[in-house]
């Protein structure tokens, strides 16, 4: 089922990396860029550019949490 959810992905266009940060962020919700790399394996630094990259295809989107 996961290599399914995966070549759908990348038919739309998603690189390896999306993928894994796209699918992380749907399993575990709204949360920290650390968070997001860190299930997703792939270093905070580089997770920052992958965000970005989905942003841009709105795919994903960025918010402010209230205090």
């Amino acid at each position: 089922m996961e290599s399914d959810i995966f070549s759908i992905l990348k038919d739309f266009g998603l690189n390896d990396m999306e993928i894994k940060v796209y699918l992380s962020g749907l399993a575990i919700g709204a949360q920290p860029v650390s968070v997001i790399a860190k299930r997703s394996g792939i270093k905070r630094s580089h997770c920052y550019n992958v965000i970005s990259q989905l942003m841009e295809k709105r795919i994903m989107q960025e918010f402010t949490k209230d205090k």
